[in-house]
């Protein structure tokens, strides 16, 4: 009787796709004494350990169609070669990379916040894909406390953590500009100035331009920030030109915060010497 009081009817639902999926009966046609008969001698740990895996939790919480009805922020994953043999639920919202290849920072946020919280968990894992993550769980191991009301969470709002989401967005936007974007706006501030090389001391005042917060741009509010997943804006439409503008004088700006830099723009502080 203490076997019957501990499985719902969703959950018994699932047990039967269970013993379907892994087992060589059918079972479902057996009432749900005879299921969860079953399950107490054959799956590891019996009924309890089926209840509080992520199986049991997820038929619990979401009905004995989770399959396809959560499919908008939880992916079932039957089991393959890929997967080592286990069923797998992939959490959408922790996908690492766009439908494009490139980062995805919410996804990349979202996977570090939940490291933190699920790490000790036995079945947690990066997913089946060779070229993409997703934070995944094996669905029979013991499910995390707070799993369905992450789900939830992501359900209602894609982001576990916006601070977090910043942070990642940040990291990305530097490596950005050491791969190319650094590059590029010297190259367009040298354009349009008519100078085939900067001094250090330019380079240095440009870089401040871009990260500063002294000249508003792009929809940075005059600092960095990322058009999409393969692109940042460091000013390149606004900086070569404000400075060209500007050439040959000493310039005094001032943030909003009421620091002020002071940028000398004379040609012998911002264009090297030809050799």
């Amino acid at each position: 009787m203490k076997v019957l009081e501990l499985l719902d009817s969703d959950q018994i639902h699932e047990a039967r796709q269970w013993i379907y999926d892994h087992t060589e009966h059918v079972g479902w046609d057996w009432t749900g004494t005879e299921v969860t008969t079953y399950l107490d001698e054959n799956y590891r740990g019996g009924t309890n350990a089926f209840d509080a895996s992520v199986r049991g939790q997820m038929a619990r919480a979401y009905g004995k169609d989770w399959h396809s009805g959560c499919d908008h922020f939880a992916t079932f994953y039957k089991a393959s070669w890929r997967s080592n043999g286990k069923d797998l639920l992939l959490i959408n919202a922790t996908r690492s990379k766009d439908c494009y290849g490139y980062d995805d920072a919410i996804g990349i946020a979202n996977t570090r916040v939940l490291h933190r919280q699920w790490g000790t968990a036995a079945g947690l894992s990066d997913g089946p894909y060779a070229d993409c993550d997703y934070l995944a769980l094996d669905l029979d191991s013991l499910a995390p406390e707070d799993l369905t009301d992450v789900l939830d969470s992501l359900e209602g709002y894609p982001c576990l953590d916006e601070e977090e989401w910043s942070a990642v967005e940040q990291e990305q936007i530097q490596e950005h500009w050491d791969d190319y974007g650094r590059w590029d706006l010297h190259k367009a501030v040298r354009e349009a100035i008519g100078a085939w090389e900067l001094t250090e001391a330019g380079e240095a005042l440009i870089d401040e331009l871009a990260w500063g917060g002294y000249i508003d741009y792009g929809h940075g509010g005059g600092y960095p920030n990322m058009i999409d997943p393969s692109a940042c804006d460091f000013g390149e439409k606004v900086i070569p030109e404000w400075i060209a503008t500007r050439l040959g004088t000493v310039v005094t700006l001032a943030r909003w915060r009421g620091d002020e830099l002071v940028l000398d723009l004379r040609h012998r502080n911002l264009i090297a010497e030809s050799a």
